[in-house]
């Protein structure tokens, strides 16, 4: 493990040396763009705004806690980079320092406060914190949005510097992987987690981190028609060295009905004879099945013809 001295070191020194390489990188079918607040001046409530989707009021009572302005902001022109065309993004360090191919994990130390969420989920203490925080109001009992996390960390897998980030629903994290892992920089490099784990090899994807997770959904049980106090967050763990990312997906945050389907006219055998019947409930986000969820099948109408 580098001591905090050579990580500092090679932190700066990662930073600088492949600078030449900008003009080399391949062409991408679209280019991520960040743009943070304090180059648009967006407030909170503007940014907040942009992920508001279907079957949801507000946001209300949006800040960006003590964030750095260079750190929060919005993005576009994802797809390639991350999964997501566009949505909000923040930093542990600087969002202008994401897009490219030719910096491999930037280093910037904002020197803002750690959160005390973020040091629960990742097990050490955190630094250079970015938050957005807000309440909305769902319209059923359900409430979801979709995100991808991307990190700078990849050289420190298994060591102190678990950087995490957090997507908290009343208080409760929500961001998870599969199997119910908190998104961290040891749990997406952890071999249970290979399916959902991408390496930027050769900074192809126009990103200038080495690891990023697939696009994950958050899925959280809540109360329809009460409000909702939903924290965005990340943060580095152990010290203030290479950055971590979430980019959110605009319009994801939604409380929607589930779509059904019926099946008529389906076979089976003489009166009294059974049949196996099987559902599987698929995120229409990411394509992927949801694991832990119960479905109910209603039978109606059992009919057959005496002969």
């Amino acid at each position: 493990m580098p001591n905090v001295v050579v990580r500092a070191l090679l932190a700066v020194l990662g930073t600088g040396l492949l600078v030449g390489g900008l003009l080399a990188g391949p062409a991408m079918a679209d280019t991520l763009t960040t743009t943070p607040i304090s180059s648009s001046g967006a407030t909170a409530a503007q940014v907040a705004t942009s992920l508001i989707g279907a079957g949801v009021t507000g946001p209300t009572n949006a800040t960006f806690g003590s964030s750095a302005t260079t750190a929060v902001g919005t993005f576009s022109g994802g797809s390639t980079a991350v999964g997501i065309p566009s949505g909000a993004t923040m930093s542990t360090g600087l969002l202008a320092s994401l897009p490219g191919n030719g910096i491999y994990d930037p280093s910037t130390s904002l020197s803002k406060p750690g959160d005390a969420d973020l040091n629960a989920l990742s097990g050490q203490t955190t630094y250079d914190a970015t938050t957005l925080e807000f309440d909305v109001v769902p319209s059923q009992n359900s409430l979801e949005f979709s995100f991808t996390f991307t990190t700078g960390e990849t050289d420190f897998y298994g060591q102190p510097y678990n950087d995490a980030f957090g997507l908290f629903v009343d208080g409760t994290n929500c961001a998870k992987f599969p199997n119910g892992q908190g998104v961290t920089l040891n749990n997406l490099l952890n071999p249970s987690n290979a399916a959902n784990a991408i390496t930027n090899t050769g900074l192809t994807l126009g990103i200038q981190q080495g690891s990023l997770s697939t696009v994950l959904t958050c899925h959280a049980s809540v109360t329809a028609g009460s409000p909702v106090h939903l924290k965005f967050a990340v943060g580095d763990a152990a010290d203030r060295y290479y950055d971590s990312a979430g980019f959110i997906a605009s319009g994801s945050i939604t409380s929607l009905i589930p779509t059904t389907t019926t099946y008529t006219g389906a076979t089976g055998g003489p009166p009294g004879a059974s049949a196996a019947l099987s559902a599987t409930l698929i995120d229409t986000d990411t394509g992927l099945p949801l694991a832990g969820k119960t479905v109910t099948f209603t039978i109606e109408g059992i009919h057959y013809t005496a002969v």
